[in-house]
């Protein structure tokens, strides 16, 4: 099964998913090969990267979220030129909505604040602005990535489970090591 979702991702033949597979399990990556999400982040990590592998599952989260932040559209870009944020700050918000999401026990995250509110979602001008929180508008465009993704009613949710929980849980560490 997951010779076949990497052909198909890659649009590659049987024969070099194959090799992407061993070679991951050489690196000591399989563990990222039984779930769909976790393979699909490996193999986004590694494509984005000029087909550099990483050292370490925390390298593998890390130069994922470095692609899944990144806006790989042209129009898309030459649309936000103006108003872009630099990749690192939406990150950084990917990770503190993730974070608010994870500590609220929340599932999503709406643009607006809504007439009936969804029960299990947090609404963007709802959470608390402070000096060390990012500002919403950075939030808005963390939304916007392909870290989370839209559903019905202006509502977000983050696109896998594993990498909320990585961009959150950094966005922690960095909150306790500022103090």
């Amino acid at each position: 099964q997951s010779v076949s979702l990497i052909a198909h991702w890659q649009q590659s033949d049987i024969a070099t998913a194959t090799a992407l597979i061993r070679e991951a399990e050489d690196r000591d990556l399989e563990g990222l090969l039984d779930n769909p999400q976790t393979l699909r982040m490996l193999f986004t990590a590694v494509s984005g990267n000029a087909n550099s592998w990483p050292n370490s599952k925390t390298q593998t989260y890390e130069m994922a979220c470095a692609q899944l932040v990144r806006e790989h559209n042209d129009d898309h870009l030459a649309a936000t030129h103006h108003s872009a944020s630099p990749d690192d700050k939406v990150l950084r918000a990917a990770g503190y909505l993730s974070a608010i999401l994870l500590l609220s026990g929340k599932a999503s995250i709406a643009l607006q604040r809504q007439a009936e509110p969804k029960v299990g979602t947090v609404a963007l001008p709802d959470l608390a602005s402070s000096p060390d929180a990012p500002d919403v508008s950075i939030c808005s465009a963390a939304l916007q990535t392909r870290l989370f993704r839209g559903r019905r009613g202006g509502h977000f949710v983050p696109t896998n489970g594993t990498i909320r929980g990585y961009v959150g849980a950094q966005y922690l560490l960095s909150r306790i090591r500022a103090h």
